[in-house]
């Protein structure tokens, strides 16, 4: 996880410094607005603060340099918490109560008597959390029972529907009630977001648990094909550079005055296959140098032979 992020720091740094046109432009509105958001990038303040992962503290270091940079020094931090808190709270307590414990601090630190977690996303904890009991739920022979019980995939889809129910639904000023509850649910990015995580903790149980019977389902087939697991091995890749490889777009596009047809299809087209080319480079130059592609010695044969697609490629299972 660190050597790839440190490889994309050190070449925005570099784009920064050398390339034309890494500068502010007021005038930009539209898709291009959010490039301001970038500046100011090469303060001291700001790369430190990349360099320490925590730039996610403040709203002033936030989206500079890279802007889905913010949430790696997230990531990095949640791991400490997990390995210093919630792991001890788990063998003490036990999965459920530590689950509702995350979630309720992560929630409790969102606010604004705690401005230094403000940018933090702190419930992200109970997504952690909502991870682990799943991870544990599908192979702990503890939960074996329980496991075999519970309608993981029911839970998960209606747990989607509603998440995206409070994003998309209608703003204030609707007559009904539920306008109005689902309005104040959404100013609160937090709720829906849980609720997702939640939902996606079901489907990965249901998942191991079909794996684990010797099963199959479309869902998997489709996750598992080899199209999909390619694009998962350098997905972190991507999200390290689309940003960067889109400034470089922009900086060519912006000042062409290309037709719109033109300029779409710059767009929506050439612009992924361009991004999606970069990142894969940099994932065998930057990320895949550093991963251990051995599977651990507990995998399952039958998880093998159901999946083989997502280990026949020699894919990461653990980033150091």
């Amino acid at each position: 996880m660190i050597p790839p992020y440190y490889a994309a720091l050190a070449i925005a740094i570099i784009m920064y410094l050398f390339l034309p046109g890494m500068v502010p432009h007021p005038t930009w509105n539209g898709a291009q607005n959010w490039w301001n958001s970038q500046f100011p990038a090469l303060t001291s303040s700001v790369i430190l603060s990349h360099v320490l992962l925590i730039h996610e503290h403040s709203y002033t270091w936030f989206y500079r340099i890279d802007g889905p940079m913010w949430s790696v020094a997230v990531e990095w931090q949640i791991y400490f918490i997990f390995a210093l808190c919630l792991l001890p709270l788990y063998r003490k307590f036990g999965i459920g109560l530590t689950a509702v414990l995350a979630v309720l601090v992560g929630i409790a630190a969102n606010t604004n008597h705690l401005r230094w977690t403000l940018g933090a996303n702190s419930w992200f904890v109970g997504d952690f959390a909502f991870g682990m009991v799943a991870a544990t739920f599908g192979h702990s022979p503890q939960h074996a029972a329980q496991n075999q019980k519970v309608r993981y995939s029911a839970v998960g889809w209606c747990a989607i529907i509603l998440a995206f129910a409070i994003i998309l639904f209608p703003n204030a000023g609707q007559p009904l009630i539920i306008g109005r509850l689902m309005f104040h649910l959404k100013s609160k990015p937090w709720i829906s977001q849980l609720i997702f995580g939640f939902a996606v903790a079901c489907l990965i149980a249901s998942g191991n648990r079909t794996l684990s019977n010797s099963q199959t389902s479309v869902p998997l087939a489709i996750l598992s094909s080899r199209v999909v697991v390619l694009l998962g091995s350098f997905s972190y890749s991507l999200y390290l550079v689309h940003v960067l490889i889109l400034d470089c777009i922009i900086l060519v596009t912006a000042h062409s005055k290309l037709p719109p047809l033109v300029y779409e299809f710059v767009a929506f087209v050439l612009a992924p296959v361009i991004s999606l080319v970069c990142a894969y480079l940099f994932y065998l130059t930057f990320e895949r140098p550093f991963l251990n592609t051995r599977p651990p010695s507990g995998l399952s044969e039958k998880v093998m032979k159901i999946a083989p697609a997502t280990t026949s490629h020699g894919r990461q299972f653990e980033r150091p």
